[in-house]
């Protein structure tokens, strides 16, 4: 039985022997030969090994379809690391993040209004390329001109903003000449940096107009919603989600805070070269989502390995990923563990009603054809039940 489990030769093996005991015994108690052979082919129809094949292998079969039209390649092997995860480890803050820079809070002094803050530095800024620049200007929807824009290497920029305010027939002009920047840039002209609070994994950007200091924004990575949603998810299932980052610990905390893990379950300042001992000390369950390239040690030591991109060579559980989302991760995941648990039930009902009809048909209670029909009505059973996979999955994606 090439690529059958121990459990399959086991069963063939056990089926074999009682058929063989059946027939011997109905022959040396002188019975005819075609009824001794009756009762031999009634055992093996009743509990023919097939039917333990078909409780564990087709539920696979459906689950890796299901997980090829999620862009995900699965090993037969994954479904069953899949149901003892209990930890999900994810290998990098670019796994969390959208790559881009967002204003993640506004401090406004002395009674300034905050959404001004927002918008005179958002206009002095709209001109810059500067990543953290565009996250500011991106923050208000309509921005007033600038004059006079002027970019200060590696402190910021200044420029006069002018803005029409008043009643109609009491219009008037205001122009403001705004600072943004860092503190640096405010000492250049003999204004003192505002104390507002920080903000744990973000950078300050000052906002200064008319001599005085008017705020501090606070700029840091993007959170995407979908990500906080997969992350809330994994927490759904029964998994704890653990960051692992090569960034310091406040831009880790801040990062996993956005996203919704707990700050207890942040590894931060671990270089890709050492995570796959970390790994290993979380103990077993362990499922690794990561880029293969950066991470593939870390992969190697998980028991579930998710790749991101290249497959590599490893022999272990794995599911790899055609594009980086993980909320396709997280369905994998889903997928997964949801067939194996349909595995696991199908292959408990094949073994009772073996464990049920084989002394049966031993004692000569059912002939050939309704062994034939026990074990059909058998397979149906395992057939509709396998293909839960696919319809429950249907839904996900």
């Amino acid at each position: 039985m090439a690529g059958a489990s121990p459990l399959e030769v086991a069963a063939a093996t056990l089926t074999v022997t009682a058929a063989l005991v059946v027939l011997a015994y109905r022959l040396g108690s002188g019975q005819p030969a075609t009824v001794a052979i009756g009762a031999a082919l009634a055992v093996l129809l009743v509990a023919v090994p097939g039917a333990l094949r078909l409780a564990t292998g087709l539920p696979r079969l459906v689950g890796m379809d299901r997980a090829a039209r999620l862009g995900v390649l699965a090993s037969g092997a994954a479904f069953g690391s899949a149901r003892s995860v209990d930890t999900v480890v994810l290998a990098g803050t670019g796994l969390l993040t959208s790559g881009e820079l967002e204003v993640q809070a506004v401090h406004a002094v002395d009674g300034v209004p905050a959404d001004d803050v927002l918008r005179l530095a958002g206009a002095v800024v709209q001109e810059s390329g500067r990543p953290i620049h565009r996250a500011i200007a991106a923050a208000t929807p309509r921005l007033p001109g600038v004059a006079d824009f002027d970019p200060v290497d590696g402190l910021g920029a200044r420029g006069v903003v002018a803005e029409v305010v008043g009643a109609p027939g009491e219009e008037r002009v205001i122009a403001h000449a705004v600072l943004v920047g860092d503190a640096a840039l405010l000492a250049a002209h003999d204004i003192d940096l505002p104390a507002v609070p920080a903000t744990a994994g973000c950078t300050p950007v000052a906002v200064a107009w008319d001599g005085s200091a008017r705020g501090v924004l606070d700029v840091g990575p993007d959170v995407p919603r979908a990500i906080a949603a997969a992350v809330r998810e994994l927490t759904a299932l029964g998994v704890r989600p653990v960051l692992l980052a090569a960034e310091e610990p406040d831009v880790a905390r801040a990062v996993a805070a956005s996203a919704g893990i707990a700050p207890d379950a942040v590894l931060a300042g671990v270089a890709p070269r050492d995570a796959a001992g970390l790994v290993r000390e979380l103990g077993c369950g362990i499922a690794v989502i990561a880029c293969s390239e950066r991470y593939e040690a870390a992969l190697r030591a998980a028991d579930l390995a998710v790749r991101i991109g290249w497959a590599g060579t490893d022999s272990r559980p794995a599911l790899t990923l055609v594009r980086g989302d993980l909320s396709v991760a997280v369905a994998a995941i889903r997928l997964a563990r949801h067939t194996a648990a349909v595995a696991r039930t199908n292959l408990i009902c094949s073994l009772a009603c073996v464990a049920v009809l084989l002394p049966t048909t031993a004692a000569g209670l059912l002939g050939p054809a309704l062994s034939a029909a026990a074990t059909a009505v058998c397979a149906a059973v395992l057939v509709i039940n396998d293909l839960r996979p696919q319809r429950g999955a249907a839904t996900d994606g």
